[in-house]
């Protein structure tokens, strides 16, 4: 008799077990979130958490060279003043940075740092171009510069073509007499041959000896070149710099931040934008 009790007891139990058990399934299997790509999980058939299948294609790991600092040339730029060229390259086909982050220091005979700043450039595949920072304050005559790049963000491009074409004519360097304001001058034409209208376009002008060695340097910034415009520059010299009878090549470097323009970015379709690689 007991032991009837105590087996009934442990069946209606057992039941009762069951029931709130299959209570509970039924609730949860109905109100449970659905899987998503954005729930943090591989529940589907991802390749990956949140991506691949039925989800986005996974971010694929960058693998690419660095950049490459290929110049670094300290310049007079005045009384206790002082510019800065450094020539960067981009050895990767497939990979621009719309952002990439520097830093220049110039350095005395001692490698003591005289004078320091942080910049930000960007560079298409392949391309090399021409970093100028000016106005560098420094008691101390500077004997060499060094650029570091910090950080660089990566973009890969997909149907590459060539950059828009910004030409410089009639570009020649000229000293000035008669005792006023300016010892020296470049004066040039920018022509727009691309299909894009620009806000700003960055002129770089880099003089040179016979060997090559940098002179002087300067940026200015042209605005509202249209395409197919021609707009003339100059660029004015307020001091006499070493050198500065020996110029022999006048180096003109146009530069348009493609990066900004919607259209520009339309021609050249960036497919993914990566991790930023430190």
């Amino acid at each position: 008799m007991y032991l009837e009790r105590k087996t009934k007891r442990a069946t209606i139990i057992f039941v009762y077990i069951l029931i709130f058990s299959c209570v509970g399934f039924l609730v949860y299997y109905y109100t449970k979130p659905k899987p998503s790509c954005s729930d943090g999980k591989r529940n589907q058939n991802e390749e990956n958490v949140d991506c691949g299948g039925v989800c986005g294609a996974c971010k694929k790991a960058i693998e690419a060279e660095p950049l490459k600092v290929e110049e670094q040339s300290v310049v007079y730029g005045g009384q206790g003043r002082y510019d800065m060229v450094a020539k960067i390259s981009n050895p990767n086909t497939q990979f621009g940075s719309p952002a990439f982050q520097y830093v220049v220091r110039l350095k005395g005979s001692d490698g003591s740092v005289l004078a320091e700043r942080q910049g930000t450039g960007f560079i298409l595949p392949t391309e090399a171009k021409y970093v100028v920072e000016v106005n560098f304050e420094s008691p101390v005559v500077p004997q060499s510069a060094e650029v570091t790049i910090e950080s660089t963000t990566w973009q890969e491009f997909v149907e590459f073509r060539e950059k828009p074409v910004l030409s410089v004519h009639n570009r020649r360097f000229s000293l000035i007499g008669g005792g006023g304001p300016w010892y020296s001058e470049v004066y040039g034409v920018l022509q727009n041959e691309s299909m894009f209208d620009f806000n700003v376009v960055k002129v770089r002008v880099i003089l040179r000896d016979a060997s090559g060695n940098a002179l002087a340097a300067n940026v200015i910034e042209v605005r509202d070149v249209r395409s197919g415009e021609q707009r003339s520059f100059e660029f004015k010299w307020a001091y006499e710099f070493p050198g500065q009878g020996e110029v022999a090549e006048v180096q003109v470097d146009p530069d348009a931040n493609v990066y900004d323009s919607e259209n520009f970015m339309q021609l050249y379709r960036p497919a993914r934008r990566f991790q930023e690689l430190k």
